[in-house]
């Protein structure tokens, strides 16, 4: 093997593992699969390192984070009404999101 193959296969092999992160995309609607004003799919199970998009398919909707619902050292993020938001998670456990314009009407997530 030259010497450039031996230094590639080194970089790639000690590169973190969320420099090969995935991206899943959360979708946010006024009416979905089994109710109204819904995220889908409704609980997520990612790897540290996935980027998180959530999308508001449907006008007035928003995605953040809400404070007691996850370790305090995960970053807490808030999304603009209407524009697409995205979260690299780096820590493992549970995140608890909401759509702050629904919440009254039980919009909220968990990853």
């Amino acid at each position: 093997m030259n010497r450039n193959a031996r230094v590639a296969v080194a970089l790639i092999a000690t590169a973190p593992a969320f420099a090969f992160a995935e991206t899943f995309e959360e979708t946010m609607l006024n009416k979905g699969q089994t109710a109204a004003m819904v995220s889908e799919p409704r609980f997520v199970s990612v790897e540290i390192g996935t980027t998180v998009t959530f999308l508001p398919v449907d006008k007035g909707h928003n995605a953040e984070t809400f404070k007691g619902t996850m370790r305090e050292d995960h970053e807490l993020f808030k999304g603009k009404t209407n524009q697409k938001v995205s979260a690299d998670l780096t820590t493992e456990g549970m995140i608890g999101l909401e759509c702050k314009p629904h919440l009254g009407m039980g919009m909220v997530m968990q990853v």
